[in-house]
């Protein structure tokens, strides 16, 4: 075992937290979740590379309760960077991120490490089921293309890597800026969990309700009646996107969408 020292950004007392020795370095960078001990009330995450240099620390909101002390995992949402400050620092390629996340496809933030750990943040608070640091997101210097995935230079920010299907923008836009305009950062968080749990629930239900071709009318109506979701059309098109990153594409593919906009 190796070991790391970091401070606490509240208490500013010190730390020291054991991890495994040997980090696989194409990983990119690691987390380890840091207890509250009896010299620190607080329960932090810390950031580190493969030759164990912290690259940042971030208090926790929640944490696993079953972990063991010394395994590296995957943390619950930290708070850092808010969502305000994510949209001015990365603009559009924000909704990127968020889109890549929604189809599961791997993430590459690299460029910045610690404006890939904050953009990891952000989404891991939307997404805290979801991201696995140093599998489905990995954050490097190096910009690395992965195969169907996205890699996202988060230090210009721009796009180096992959491309990806845009039907779910218009709706994770629409999300970003009504999040954008509430003051609560708590509220934020559930506000945008909940808007993309209600586009999960929707691709479940369809993905086992649709049997044969049906219009895009009749499945907003469908969703609303039977699991009580009402749904915009632009959050339609997210959905049966999700249903495609599901490999339930020749299902997605019996809603035709022909006249989606006109209502």
């Amino acid at each position: 075992m190796a070991s790391i020292r970091v401070q606490c950004p509240a208490c500013k007392k010190t730390r020291v937290k054991e991890v495994p020795a040997g980090i696989d370095p194409s990983r990119g960078i690691s987390s380890v979740l840091i207890p509250a001990d009896s010299d620190c009330s607080h329960v932090l995450v810390a950031f580190f590379d493969d030759k164990l240099r912290v690259r940042g620390v971030q208090l926790v909101d929640f944490a696993p309760t079953e972990t063991r002390r010394t395994e590296v995992v995957e943390v619950m949402p930290g708070r850092g960077m808010t969502l305000k400050g994510a949209r001015k620092v990365f603009g559009p390629i924000l909704t990127d991120m968020f889109s890549c996340v929604l189809q599961d496809k791997p993430l590459v933030l690299c460029g910045n490490v610690d404006a890939g750990i904050s953009a990891y943040g952000v989404l891991n608070r939307v997404f805290p089921d979801t991201l696995r640091l140093g599998k489905s997101v990995i954050i490097s210097e190096q910009c690395t293309k992965v195969p169907e995935g996205l890699t996202i230079n988060v230090g210009l920010p721009l796009i180096v890597g992959g491309e990806l299907a845009r039907d779910a923008h218009p709706a994770l836009e629409s999300y970003l800026r009504e999040a954008e305009e509430m003051d609560d950062a708590e509220a934020i968080d559930l506000l945008l969990r909940r808007r993309v749990a209600i586009l999960h629930a929707a691709s479940d239900y369809l993905g086992n309700a649709v049997k044969e071709k049906t219009t895009a009318r009749a499945v907003l109506k469908q969703l609303e009646t039977a699991i009580h979701v009402k749904i915009k059309p632009s959050e339609l098109r997210a959905v049966l996107l999700i249903m495609k990153s599901r490999g339930m594409g020749p299902v997605a593919d019996l809603v035709v969408l022909s006249g989606l906009d006109e209502f």
